[in-house]
């Protein structure tokens, strides 16, 4: 670790959502070798209370616990917490056994599919299903194939979870990245048609797939996004998590960004990567996540690279997005953060006056929110708001 570069770093990127003392110890137990991995592990075995690890560490053990084990470090402490690792692996069989259905499914009739996140990391990267955790698996497919997607799920026993309530629609496409299909109580896809969040626009996802690489998986084919691409969105993913009112705080791209870098480094394209990120008004997010890996884990990303990052110019969304994270309520906050992924999704027309932009962010959340008619609109926000102040008030008690 290096205390200066970590103080600098803060003191330049304050907010919540970067890694406490005590998660870093055990990130660099599980991704360190020798002798500062036995040392950060035993500073963080005594630093924690066994029976009150917060999630985003719990989700870091079964990687601390492979890792020391490699390095043939015993301790009473990893006996204690082995049993992680079978329970990972056991979820994952799972998991995986699910992606290899909907896949068959897909590719049986014809649509092109690409498996991302961690789907894609672990087999790639991590090679071994005990050490990853995952909640869901992830699948990005083409836009103009969603809809034939959606009826093949739900003529096969799966039902969307939340929103869209209604279905896909045409122009649910422009709004939301994504659906989450459940099939049961334990199978549990997220079907993309975008694969980043903040960018819901016909373009966004066209570089990925582009540049995406023929994978198979139990012998049927698929694809998965090259090394620059899974680096670039496991750190645009992590500015999600640097919101004050996100309720649980992640780490885990921190390993995944490491472990792509290990296995992939020369694979990497970094300029690609900054024009991925000047594309779409995401230099600033992208900045955050490569300093912090430069400064705390060694990335040695090229200096040039750095450099050009370094003086890229910020847009004002993606300014305004990091302020709204750092200073908005969880009451504001989220609502916010839709204004700029609206403002990111019109960015190339240049003619909007101040009306035509409200007027479209108001089609734009009645589309979201499923909502009759835009009129209907102010009325639907106030019970939003008034079901956030109940349910608030119900946790405070």
């Amino acid at each position: 670790m290096k205390p200066d570069n970590r103080k600098n770093f803060h003191r330049v990127y304050k907010g919540k959502g970067w890694p406490t003392r005590e998660q870093e110890l055990l990130l660099n137990a599980s991704l360190f070798s020798g002798e500062e991995a036995l040392k950060s592990w035993k500073k963080w075995t005594d630093l924690i209370d066994v029976h009150r690890i917060d999630q985003a560490s719990y989700r870091l053990l079964p990687l601390a616990v492979h890792n020391l084990e490699k390095e043939g470090i015993k301790d009473p402490f990893l006996t204690r917490f082995r049993g992680l690792k079978k329970k990972t692996w056991y979820k994952n069989q799972i998991l995986f056994k699910t992606l290899k259905d909907v896949l068959l499914l897909f590719h049986k009739n014809n649509i092109r599919t690409m498996v991302i996140k961690g789907a894609a990391l672990i087999p790639l990267y991590f090679k071994d299903l005990s050490i990853r955790p995952q909640n869901d698996v992830d699948i990005l497919i083409l836009p103009e194939q969603v809809s034939s997607a959606s009826r093949i799920l739900k003529k096969a026993g799966w039902d969307i979870k939340g929103r869209p309530k209604k279905g896909i629609k045409k122009e649910t496409l422009f709004v939301r990245p994504a659906a989450t299909f459940e099939k049961g109580t334990i199978s549990s896809i997220d079907l993309h048609w975008h694969a980043v969040k903040e960018c819901v626009y016909p373009e966004s996802d066209h570089g990925f797939w582009e540049n995406a690489r023929p994978m198979k998986i139990d012998e049927i084919d698929t694809s998965v996004m090259s090394p620059s691409d899974q680096l670039y969105l496991a750190c645009i993913h992590a500015s999600r998590h640097q919101a004050n009112w996100e309720p649980l705080l992640s780490v885990i791209w921190i390993s995944d960004c490491v472990y792509i870098l290990r296995e992939s480094y020369n694979e990497i394209d970094f300029h690609r990567i900054l024009d991925q990120a000047q594309k779409h008004n995401l230099v600033l997010p992208l900045r955050i996540a490569f300093d912090y890996l430069n400064q705390e884990f060694d990335a040695a990303f090229p200096p040039e690279f750095m450099n050009h990052l370094k003086k890229a110019r910020i847009s004002a969304i993606e300014y305004n997005e990091l302020r709204t994270r750092q200073k908005a309520s969880h009451f504001t906050g989220p609502f916010i953060l839709k204004w700029h992924t609206y403002l990111r999704s019109i960015r190339k027309e240049k003619n909007l006056n101040c009306f035509l932009k409200i007027w479209g962010f108001s089609k734009f959340l009645q589309t979201l929110y499923e909502i009759p008619t835009v009129f209907l609109l102010p009325a639907s926000l106030v019970f939003k708001g008034l079901k956030k102040v109940k349910m608030r008030l119900m946790n405070n008690d």
